[in-house]
């Protein structure tokens, strides 16, 4: 790099909030876009400002017969503090406050072919599966939830993806999603695993 004095990376002026990976999976039975007959969205805090770092999860899916959305965590703190912003966008102000159900998580490296994660709880075991995936991609812009941060992302889409529930598989297929469009100007697949995302503050 030289001696130069004047620095060749770009420091971004804002504060660093958090650090995390964000996997999403939302299946329909048909694979279009439409209300997700399943639906999972896990958040892996590495690094935040109030300390609180652990897994947070949110979790849509047929039992009994009938659809239930749980919230999970390994840190009820987390839960506390950031369900209400992160749970997925059409979940009722009700869905959150429901009490979070304590929950160990359990993960693939962020690497190879394939990514996986088992969830385990109240005698319930939840296996995702995110196959097929692109070569990965940066962006950075405004954060989508939080408009007055910024965020960059390392976003690896998955051509396909699977979820069981106890050993009995999902029905349903990964869709086209056009949330994704405002931000990026493309839908992405509805199974996507973010690396390394950073929040910042904006200045």
């Amino acid at each position: 790099m030289g001696t130069a004095t004047e620095p060749v990376a770009t420091v971004h002026p804002g504060v660093v909030r958090a650090i995390f990976d964000h996997l999403i999976l939302a299946l329909t039975l048909d694979g279009q876009p439409g209300p997700p007959f399943f639906l999972f969205s896990h958040y892996r805090f590495r690094w935040a400002d109030d300390g609180a770092v652990g897994d947070l999860g949110f979790v849509e899916m047929e039992l009994d017969g009938r659809m239930e959305r749980r919230i999970l965590t390994d840190v009820p703190e987390l839960a506390e503090t950031r369900a209400g912003r992160l749970s997925p966008r059409t979940w009722s102000a009700g869905d959150v406050e429901c009490p979070a159900t304590v929950a160990a998580f359990a993960a693939s490296p962020l690497g190879g072919p394939t990514i996986s994660e088992r969830v385990t709880l109240d005698g319930l075991a939840i296996d995702v599966e995110w196959t097929n995936l692109a070569a990965p991609i940066f962006a950075s812009g405004p954060a989508p939830r939080l408009p007055t941060d910024d965020i960059t992302s390392v976003l690896v889409e998955a051509a396909a993806a699977r979820a069981t529930v106890n050993g009995r598989a999902v029905p349903g297929r990964a869709f086209a999603n056009d949330a994704w469009v405002p931000w990026l100007g493309r839908p992405l697949s509805s199974a996507v695993v973010a690396i390394g995302e950073v929040l910042l503050s904006r200045p």
